[in-house]
């Protein structure tokens, strides 16, 4: 039996974050280092001291149903949480923002996943410490995504020593039944790099990537450059009918084969990143399916949402509807 009320199905990671922001802390320049061009020092031993403390729910699964709620489509969420307070919290919380969670489930004696996101108050960024808890053990089945039967996949970070298997079931069902996939791969994907990922980028749709994940997907195949035109390429080159490419305050790229597209970031003053990519990734699908393949105006649909979300401490807390991104879009001019 299958259900025909999911527009898009997003699967990954949910998680408690909690958040820090310190002004204790040094920049280290790495740029010799292709894969890992800045480094943030705290002191050996030291007691740092936290400006700002607080703790919200993230995770790119979880952080792109919601979005994608908010932007008027019926989503489900298949996550793996703990049996545990916050698991429970993050369930009730996902279900009161019109999301199914029919398919979510608590695995016994295990943690719900946790971030400890420290961010560097002066430098806007920050570094993220991830437990995966019990979004290591999710398991996913063609069995169960044919009952809930999406019109769209969107697909984030997957975990854990399931996480190869969960994409080939993904992947096997996109591909049989012909269903459009946007992939924003978590770190264990872009680690595995583009030769082994092939088999996927295939029959990937979108492919959204910020740009060290796309020098790093890249590197293990010898492909050494960090500029944009040159990533863009060459990941669509592996397969995908459309990449995305953000590059935070130098703004978003996007490629589809014919033409290069480029949307500058908005002038804000921003206060935290977390969640950041994750609203460009599902706003940009939002916009696309909304205007009927409109790249640029996905992308700055994109932008747009990714800077609302910076202006708060949270991976959700500042994401906006669509009317008032079309708002945003005419006051800015921005296509």
């Amino acid at each position: 039996m299958t259900q025909n009320n999911t527009d898009i199905l997003t699967i990954g990671g949910a998680t408690l974050d909690i958040m820090l922001t310190t002004d204790e802390y040094d920049i280290i320049d790495n740029s010799q280092d292709l894969k890992r061009q800045k480094l943030i020092a705290f002191e050996y031993g030291a007691k740092l001291i936290t400006k700002d403390a607080c703790m919200t729910y993230g995770g790119g699964a979880a952080n792109s149903a919601i979005n994608l709620s908010n932007l008027d489509f019926a989503v489900t969420a298949l996550v793996q949480l703990g049996d545990d307070s916050p698991g429970r919290d993050i369930k009730f919380y996902l279900e009161n923002r019109g999301i199914n969670t029919d398919y979510i489930i608590q695995h016994k004696n295990t943690f719900t996943g946790t971030s400890v996101i420290v961010s560097a108050s002066e430098a806007h960024d920050h570094v993220a410490f991830v437990n995966r808890g019990a979004n290591a053990f999710l398991d996913i089945s063609k069995e169960t995504l044919a009952i809930i039967n999406p019109q769209h996949i969107y697909l984030t970070s997957l975990s854990g020593e399931r996480a190869l298997d969960n994409l080939i079931e993904i992947f096997d069902y996109i591909r049989e039944n012909n269903i459009p996939i946007t992939w924003n791969p978590g770190s264990q994907q872009v680690q595995m790099g583009c030769e082994a990922l092939k088999r996927f980028l295939q029959y990937t749709t979108i492919l959204h990537v910020n740009k060290d994940e796309a020098i790093e997907m890249l590197y293990s195949s010898g492909e050494e450059t960090d500029n944009v035109e040159d990533l863009l390429k060459r990941l669509h080159a592996e397969g995908p009918r459309l990449v995305t490419i953000t590059c935070g305050a130098d703004g978003a790229w996007s490629y589809d084969g014919e033409k290069i597209y480029f949307q500058s970031a908005l002038d804000v003053e921003h206060i935290n990143t977390t969640g950041a990519g994750d609203a460009f990734g599902s706003t940009f699908l939002a916009a696309y399916i909304k205007t009927g393949g409109d790249i640029g105006y996905a992308l700055a649909a994109g932008v747009v949402n990714s800077s609302e979300v910076i202006k708060k401490v949270g991976a959700q807390h500042g994401l906006v509807g669509w009317t008032e991104i079309t708002n945003i879009i005419k006051e800015h001019s921005l296509v």
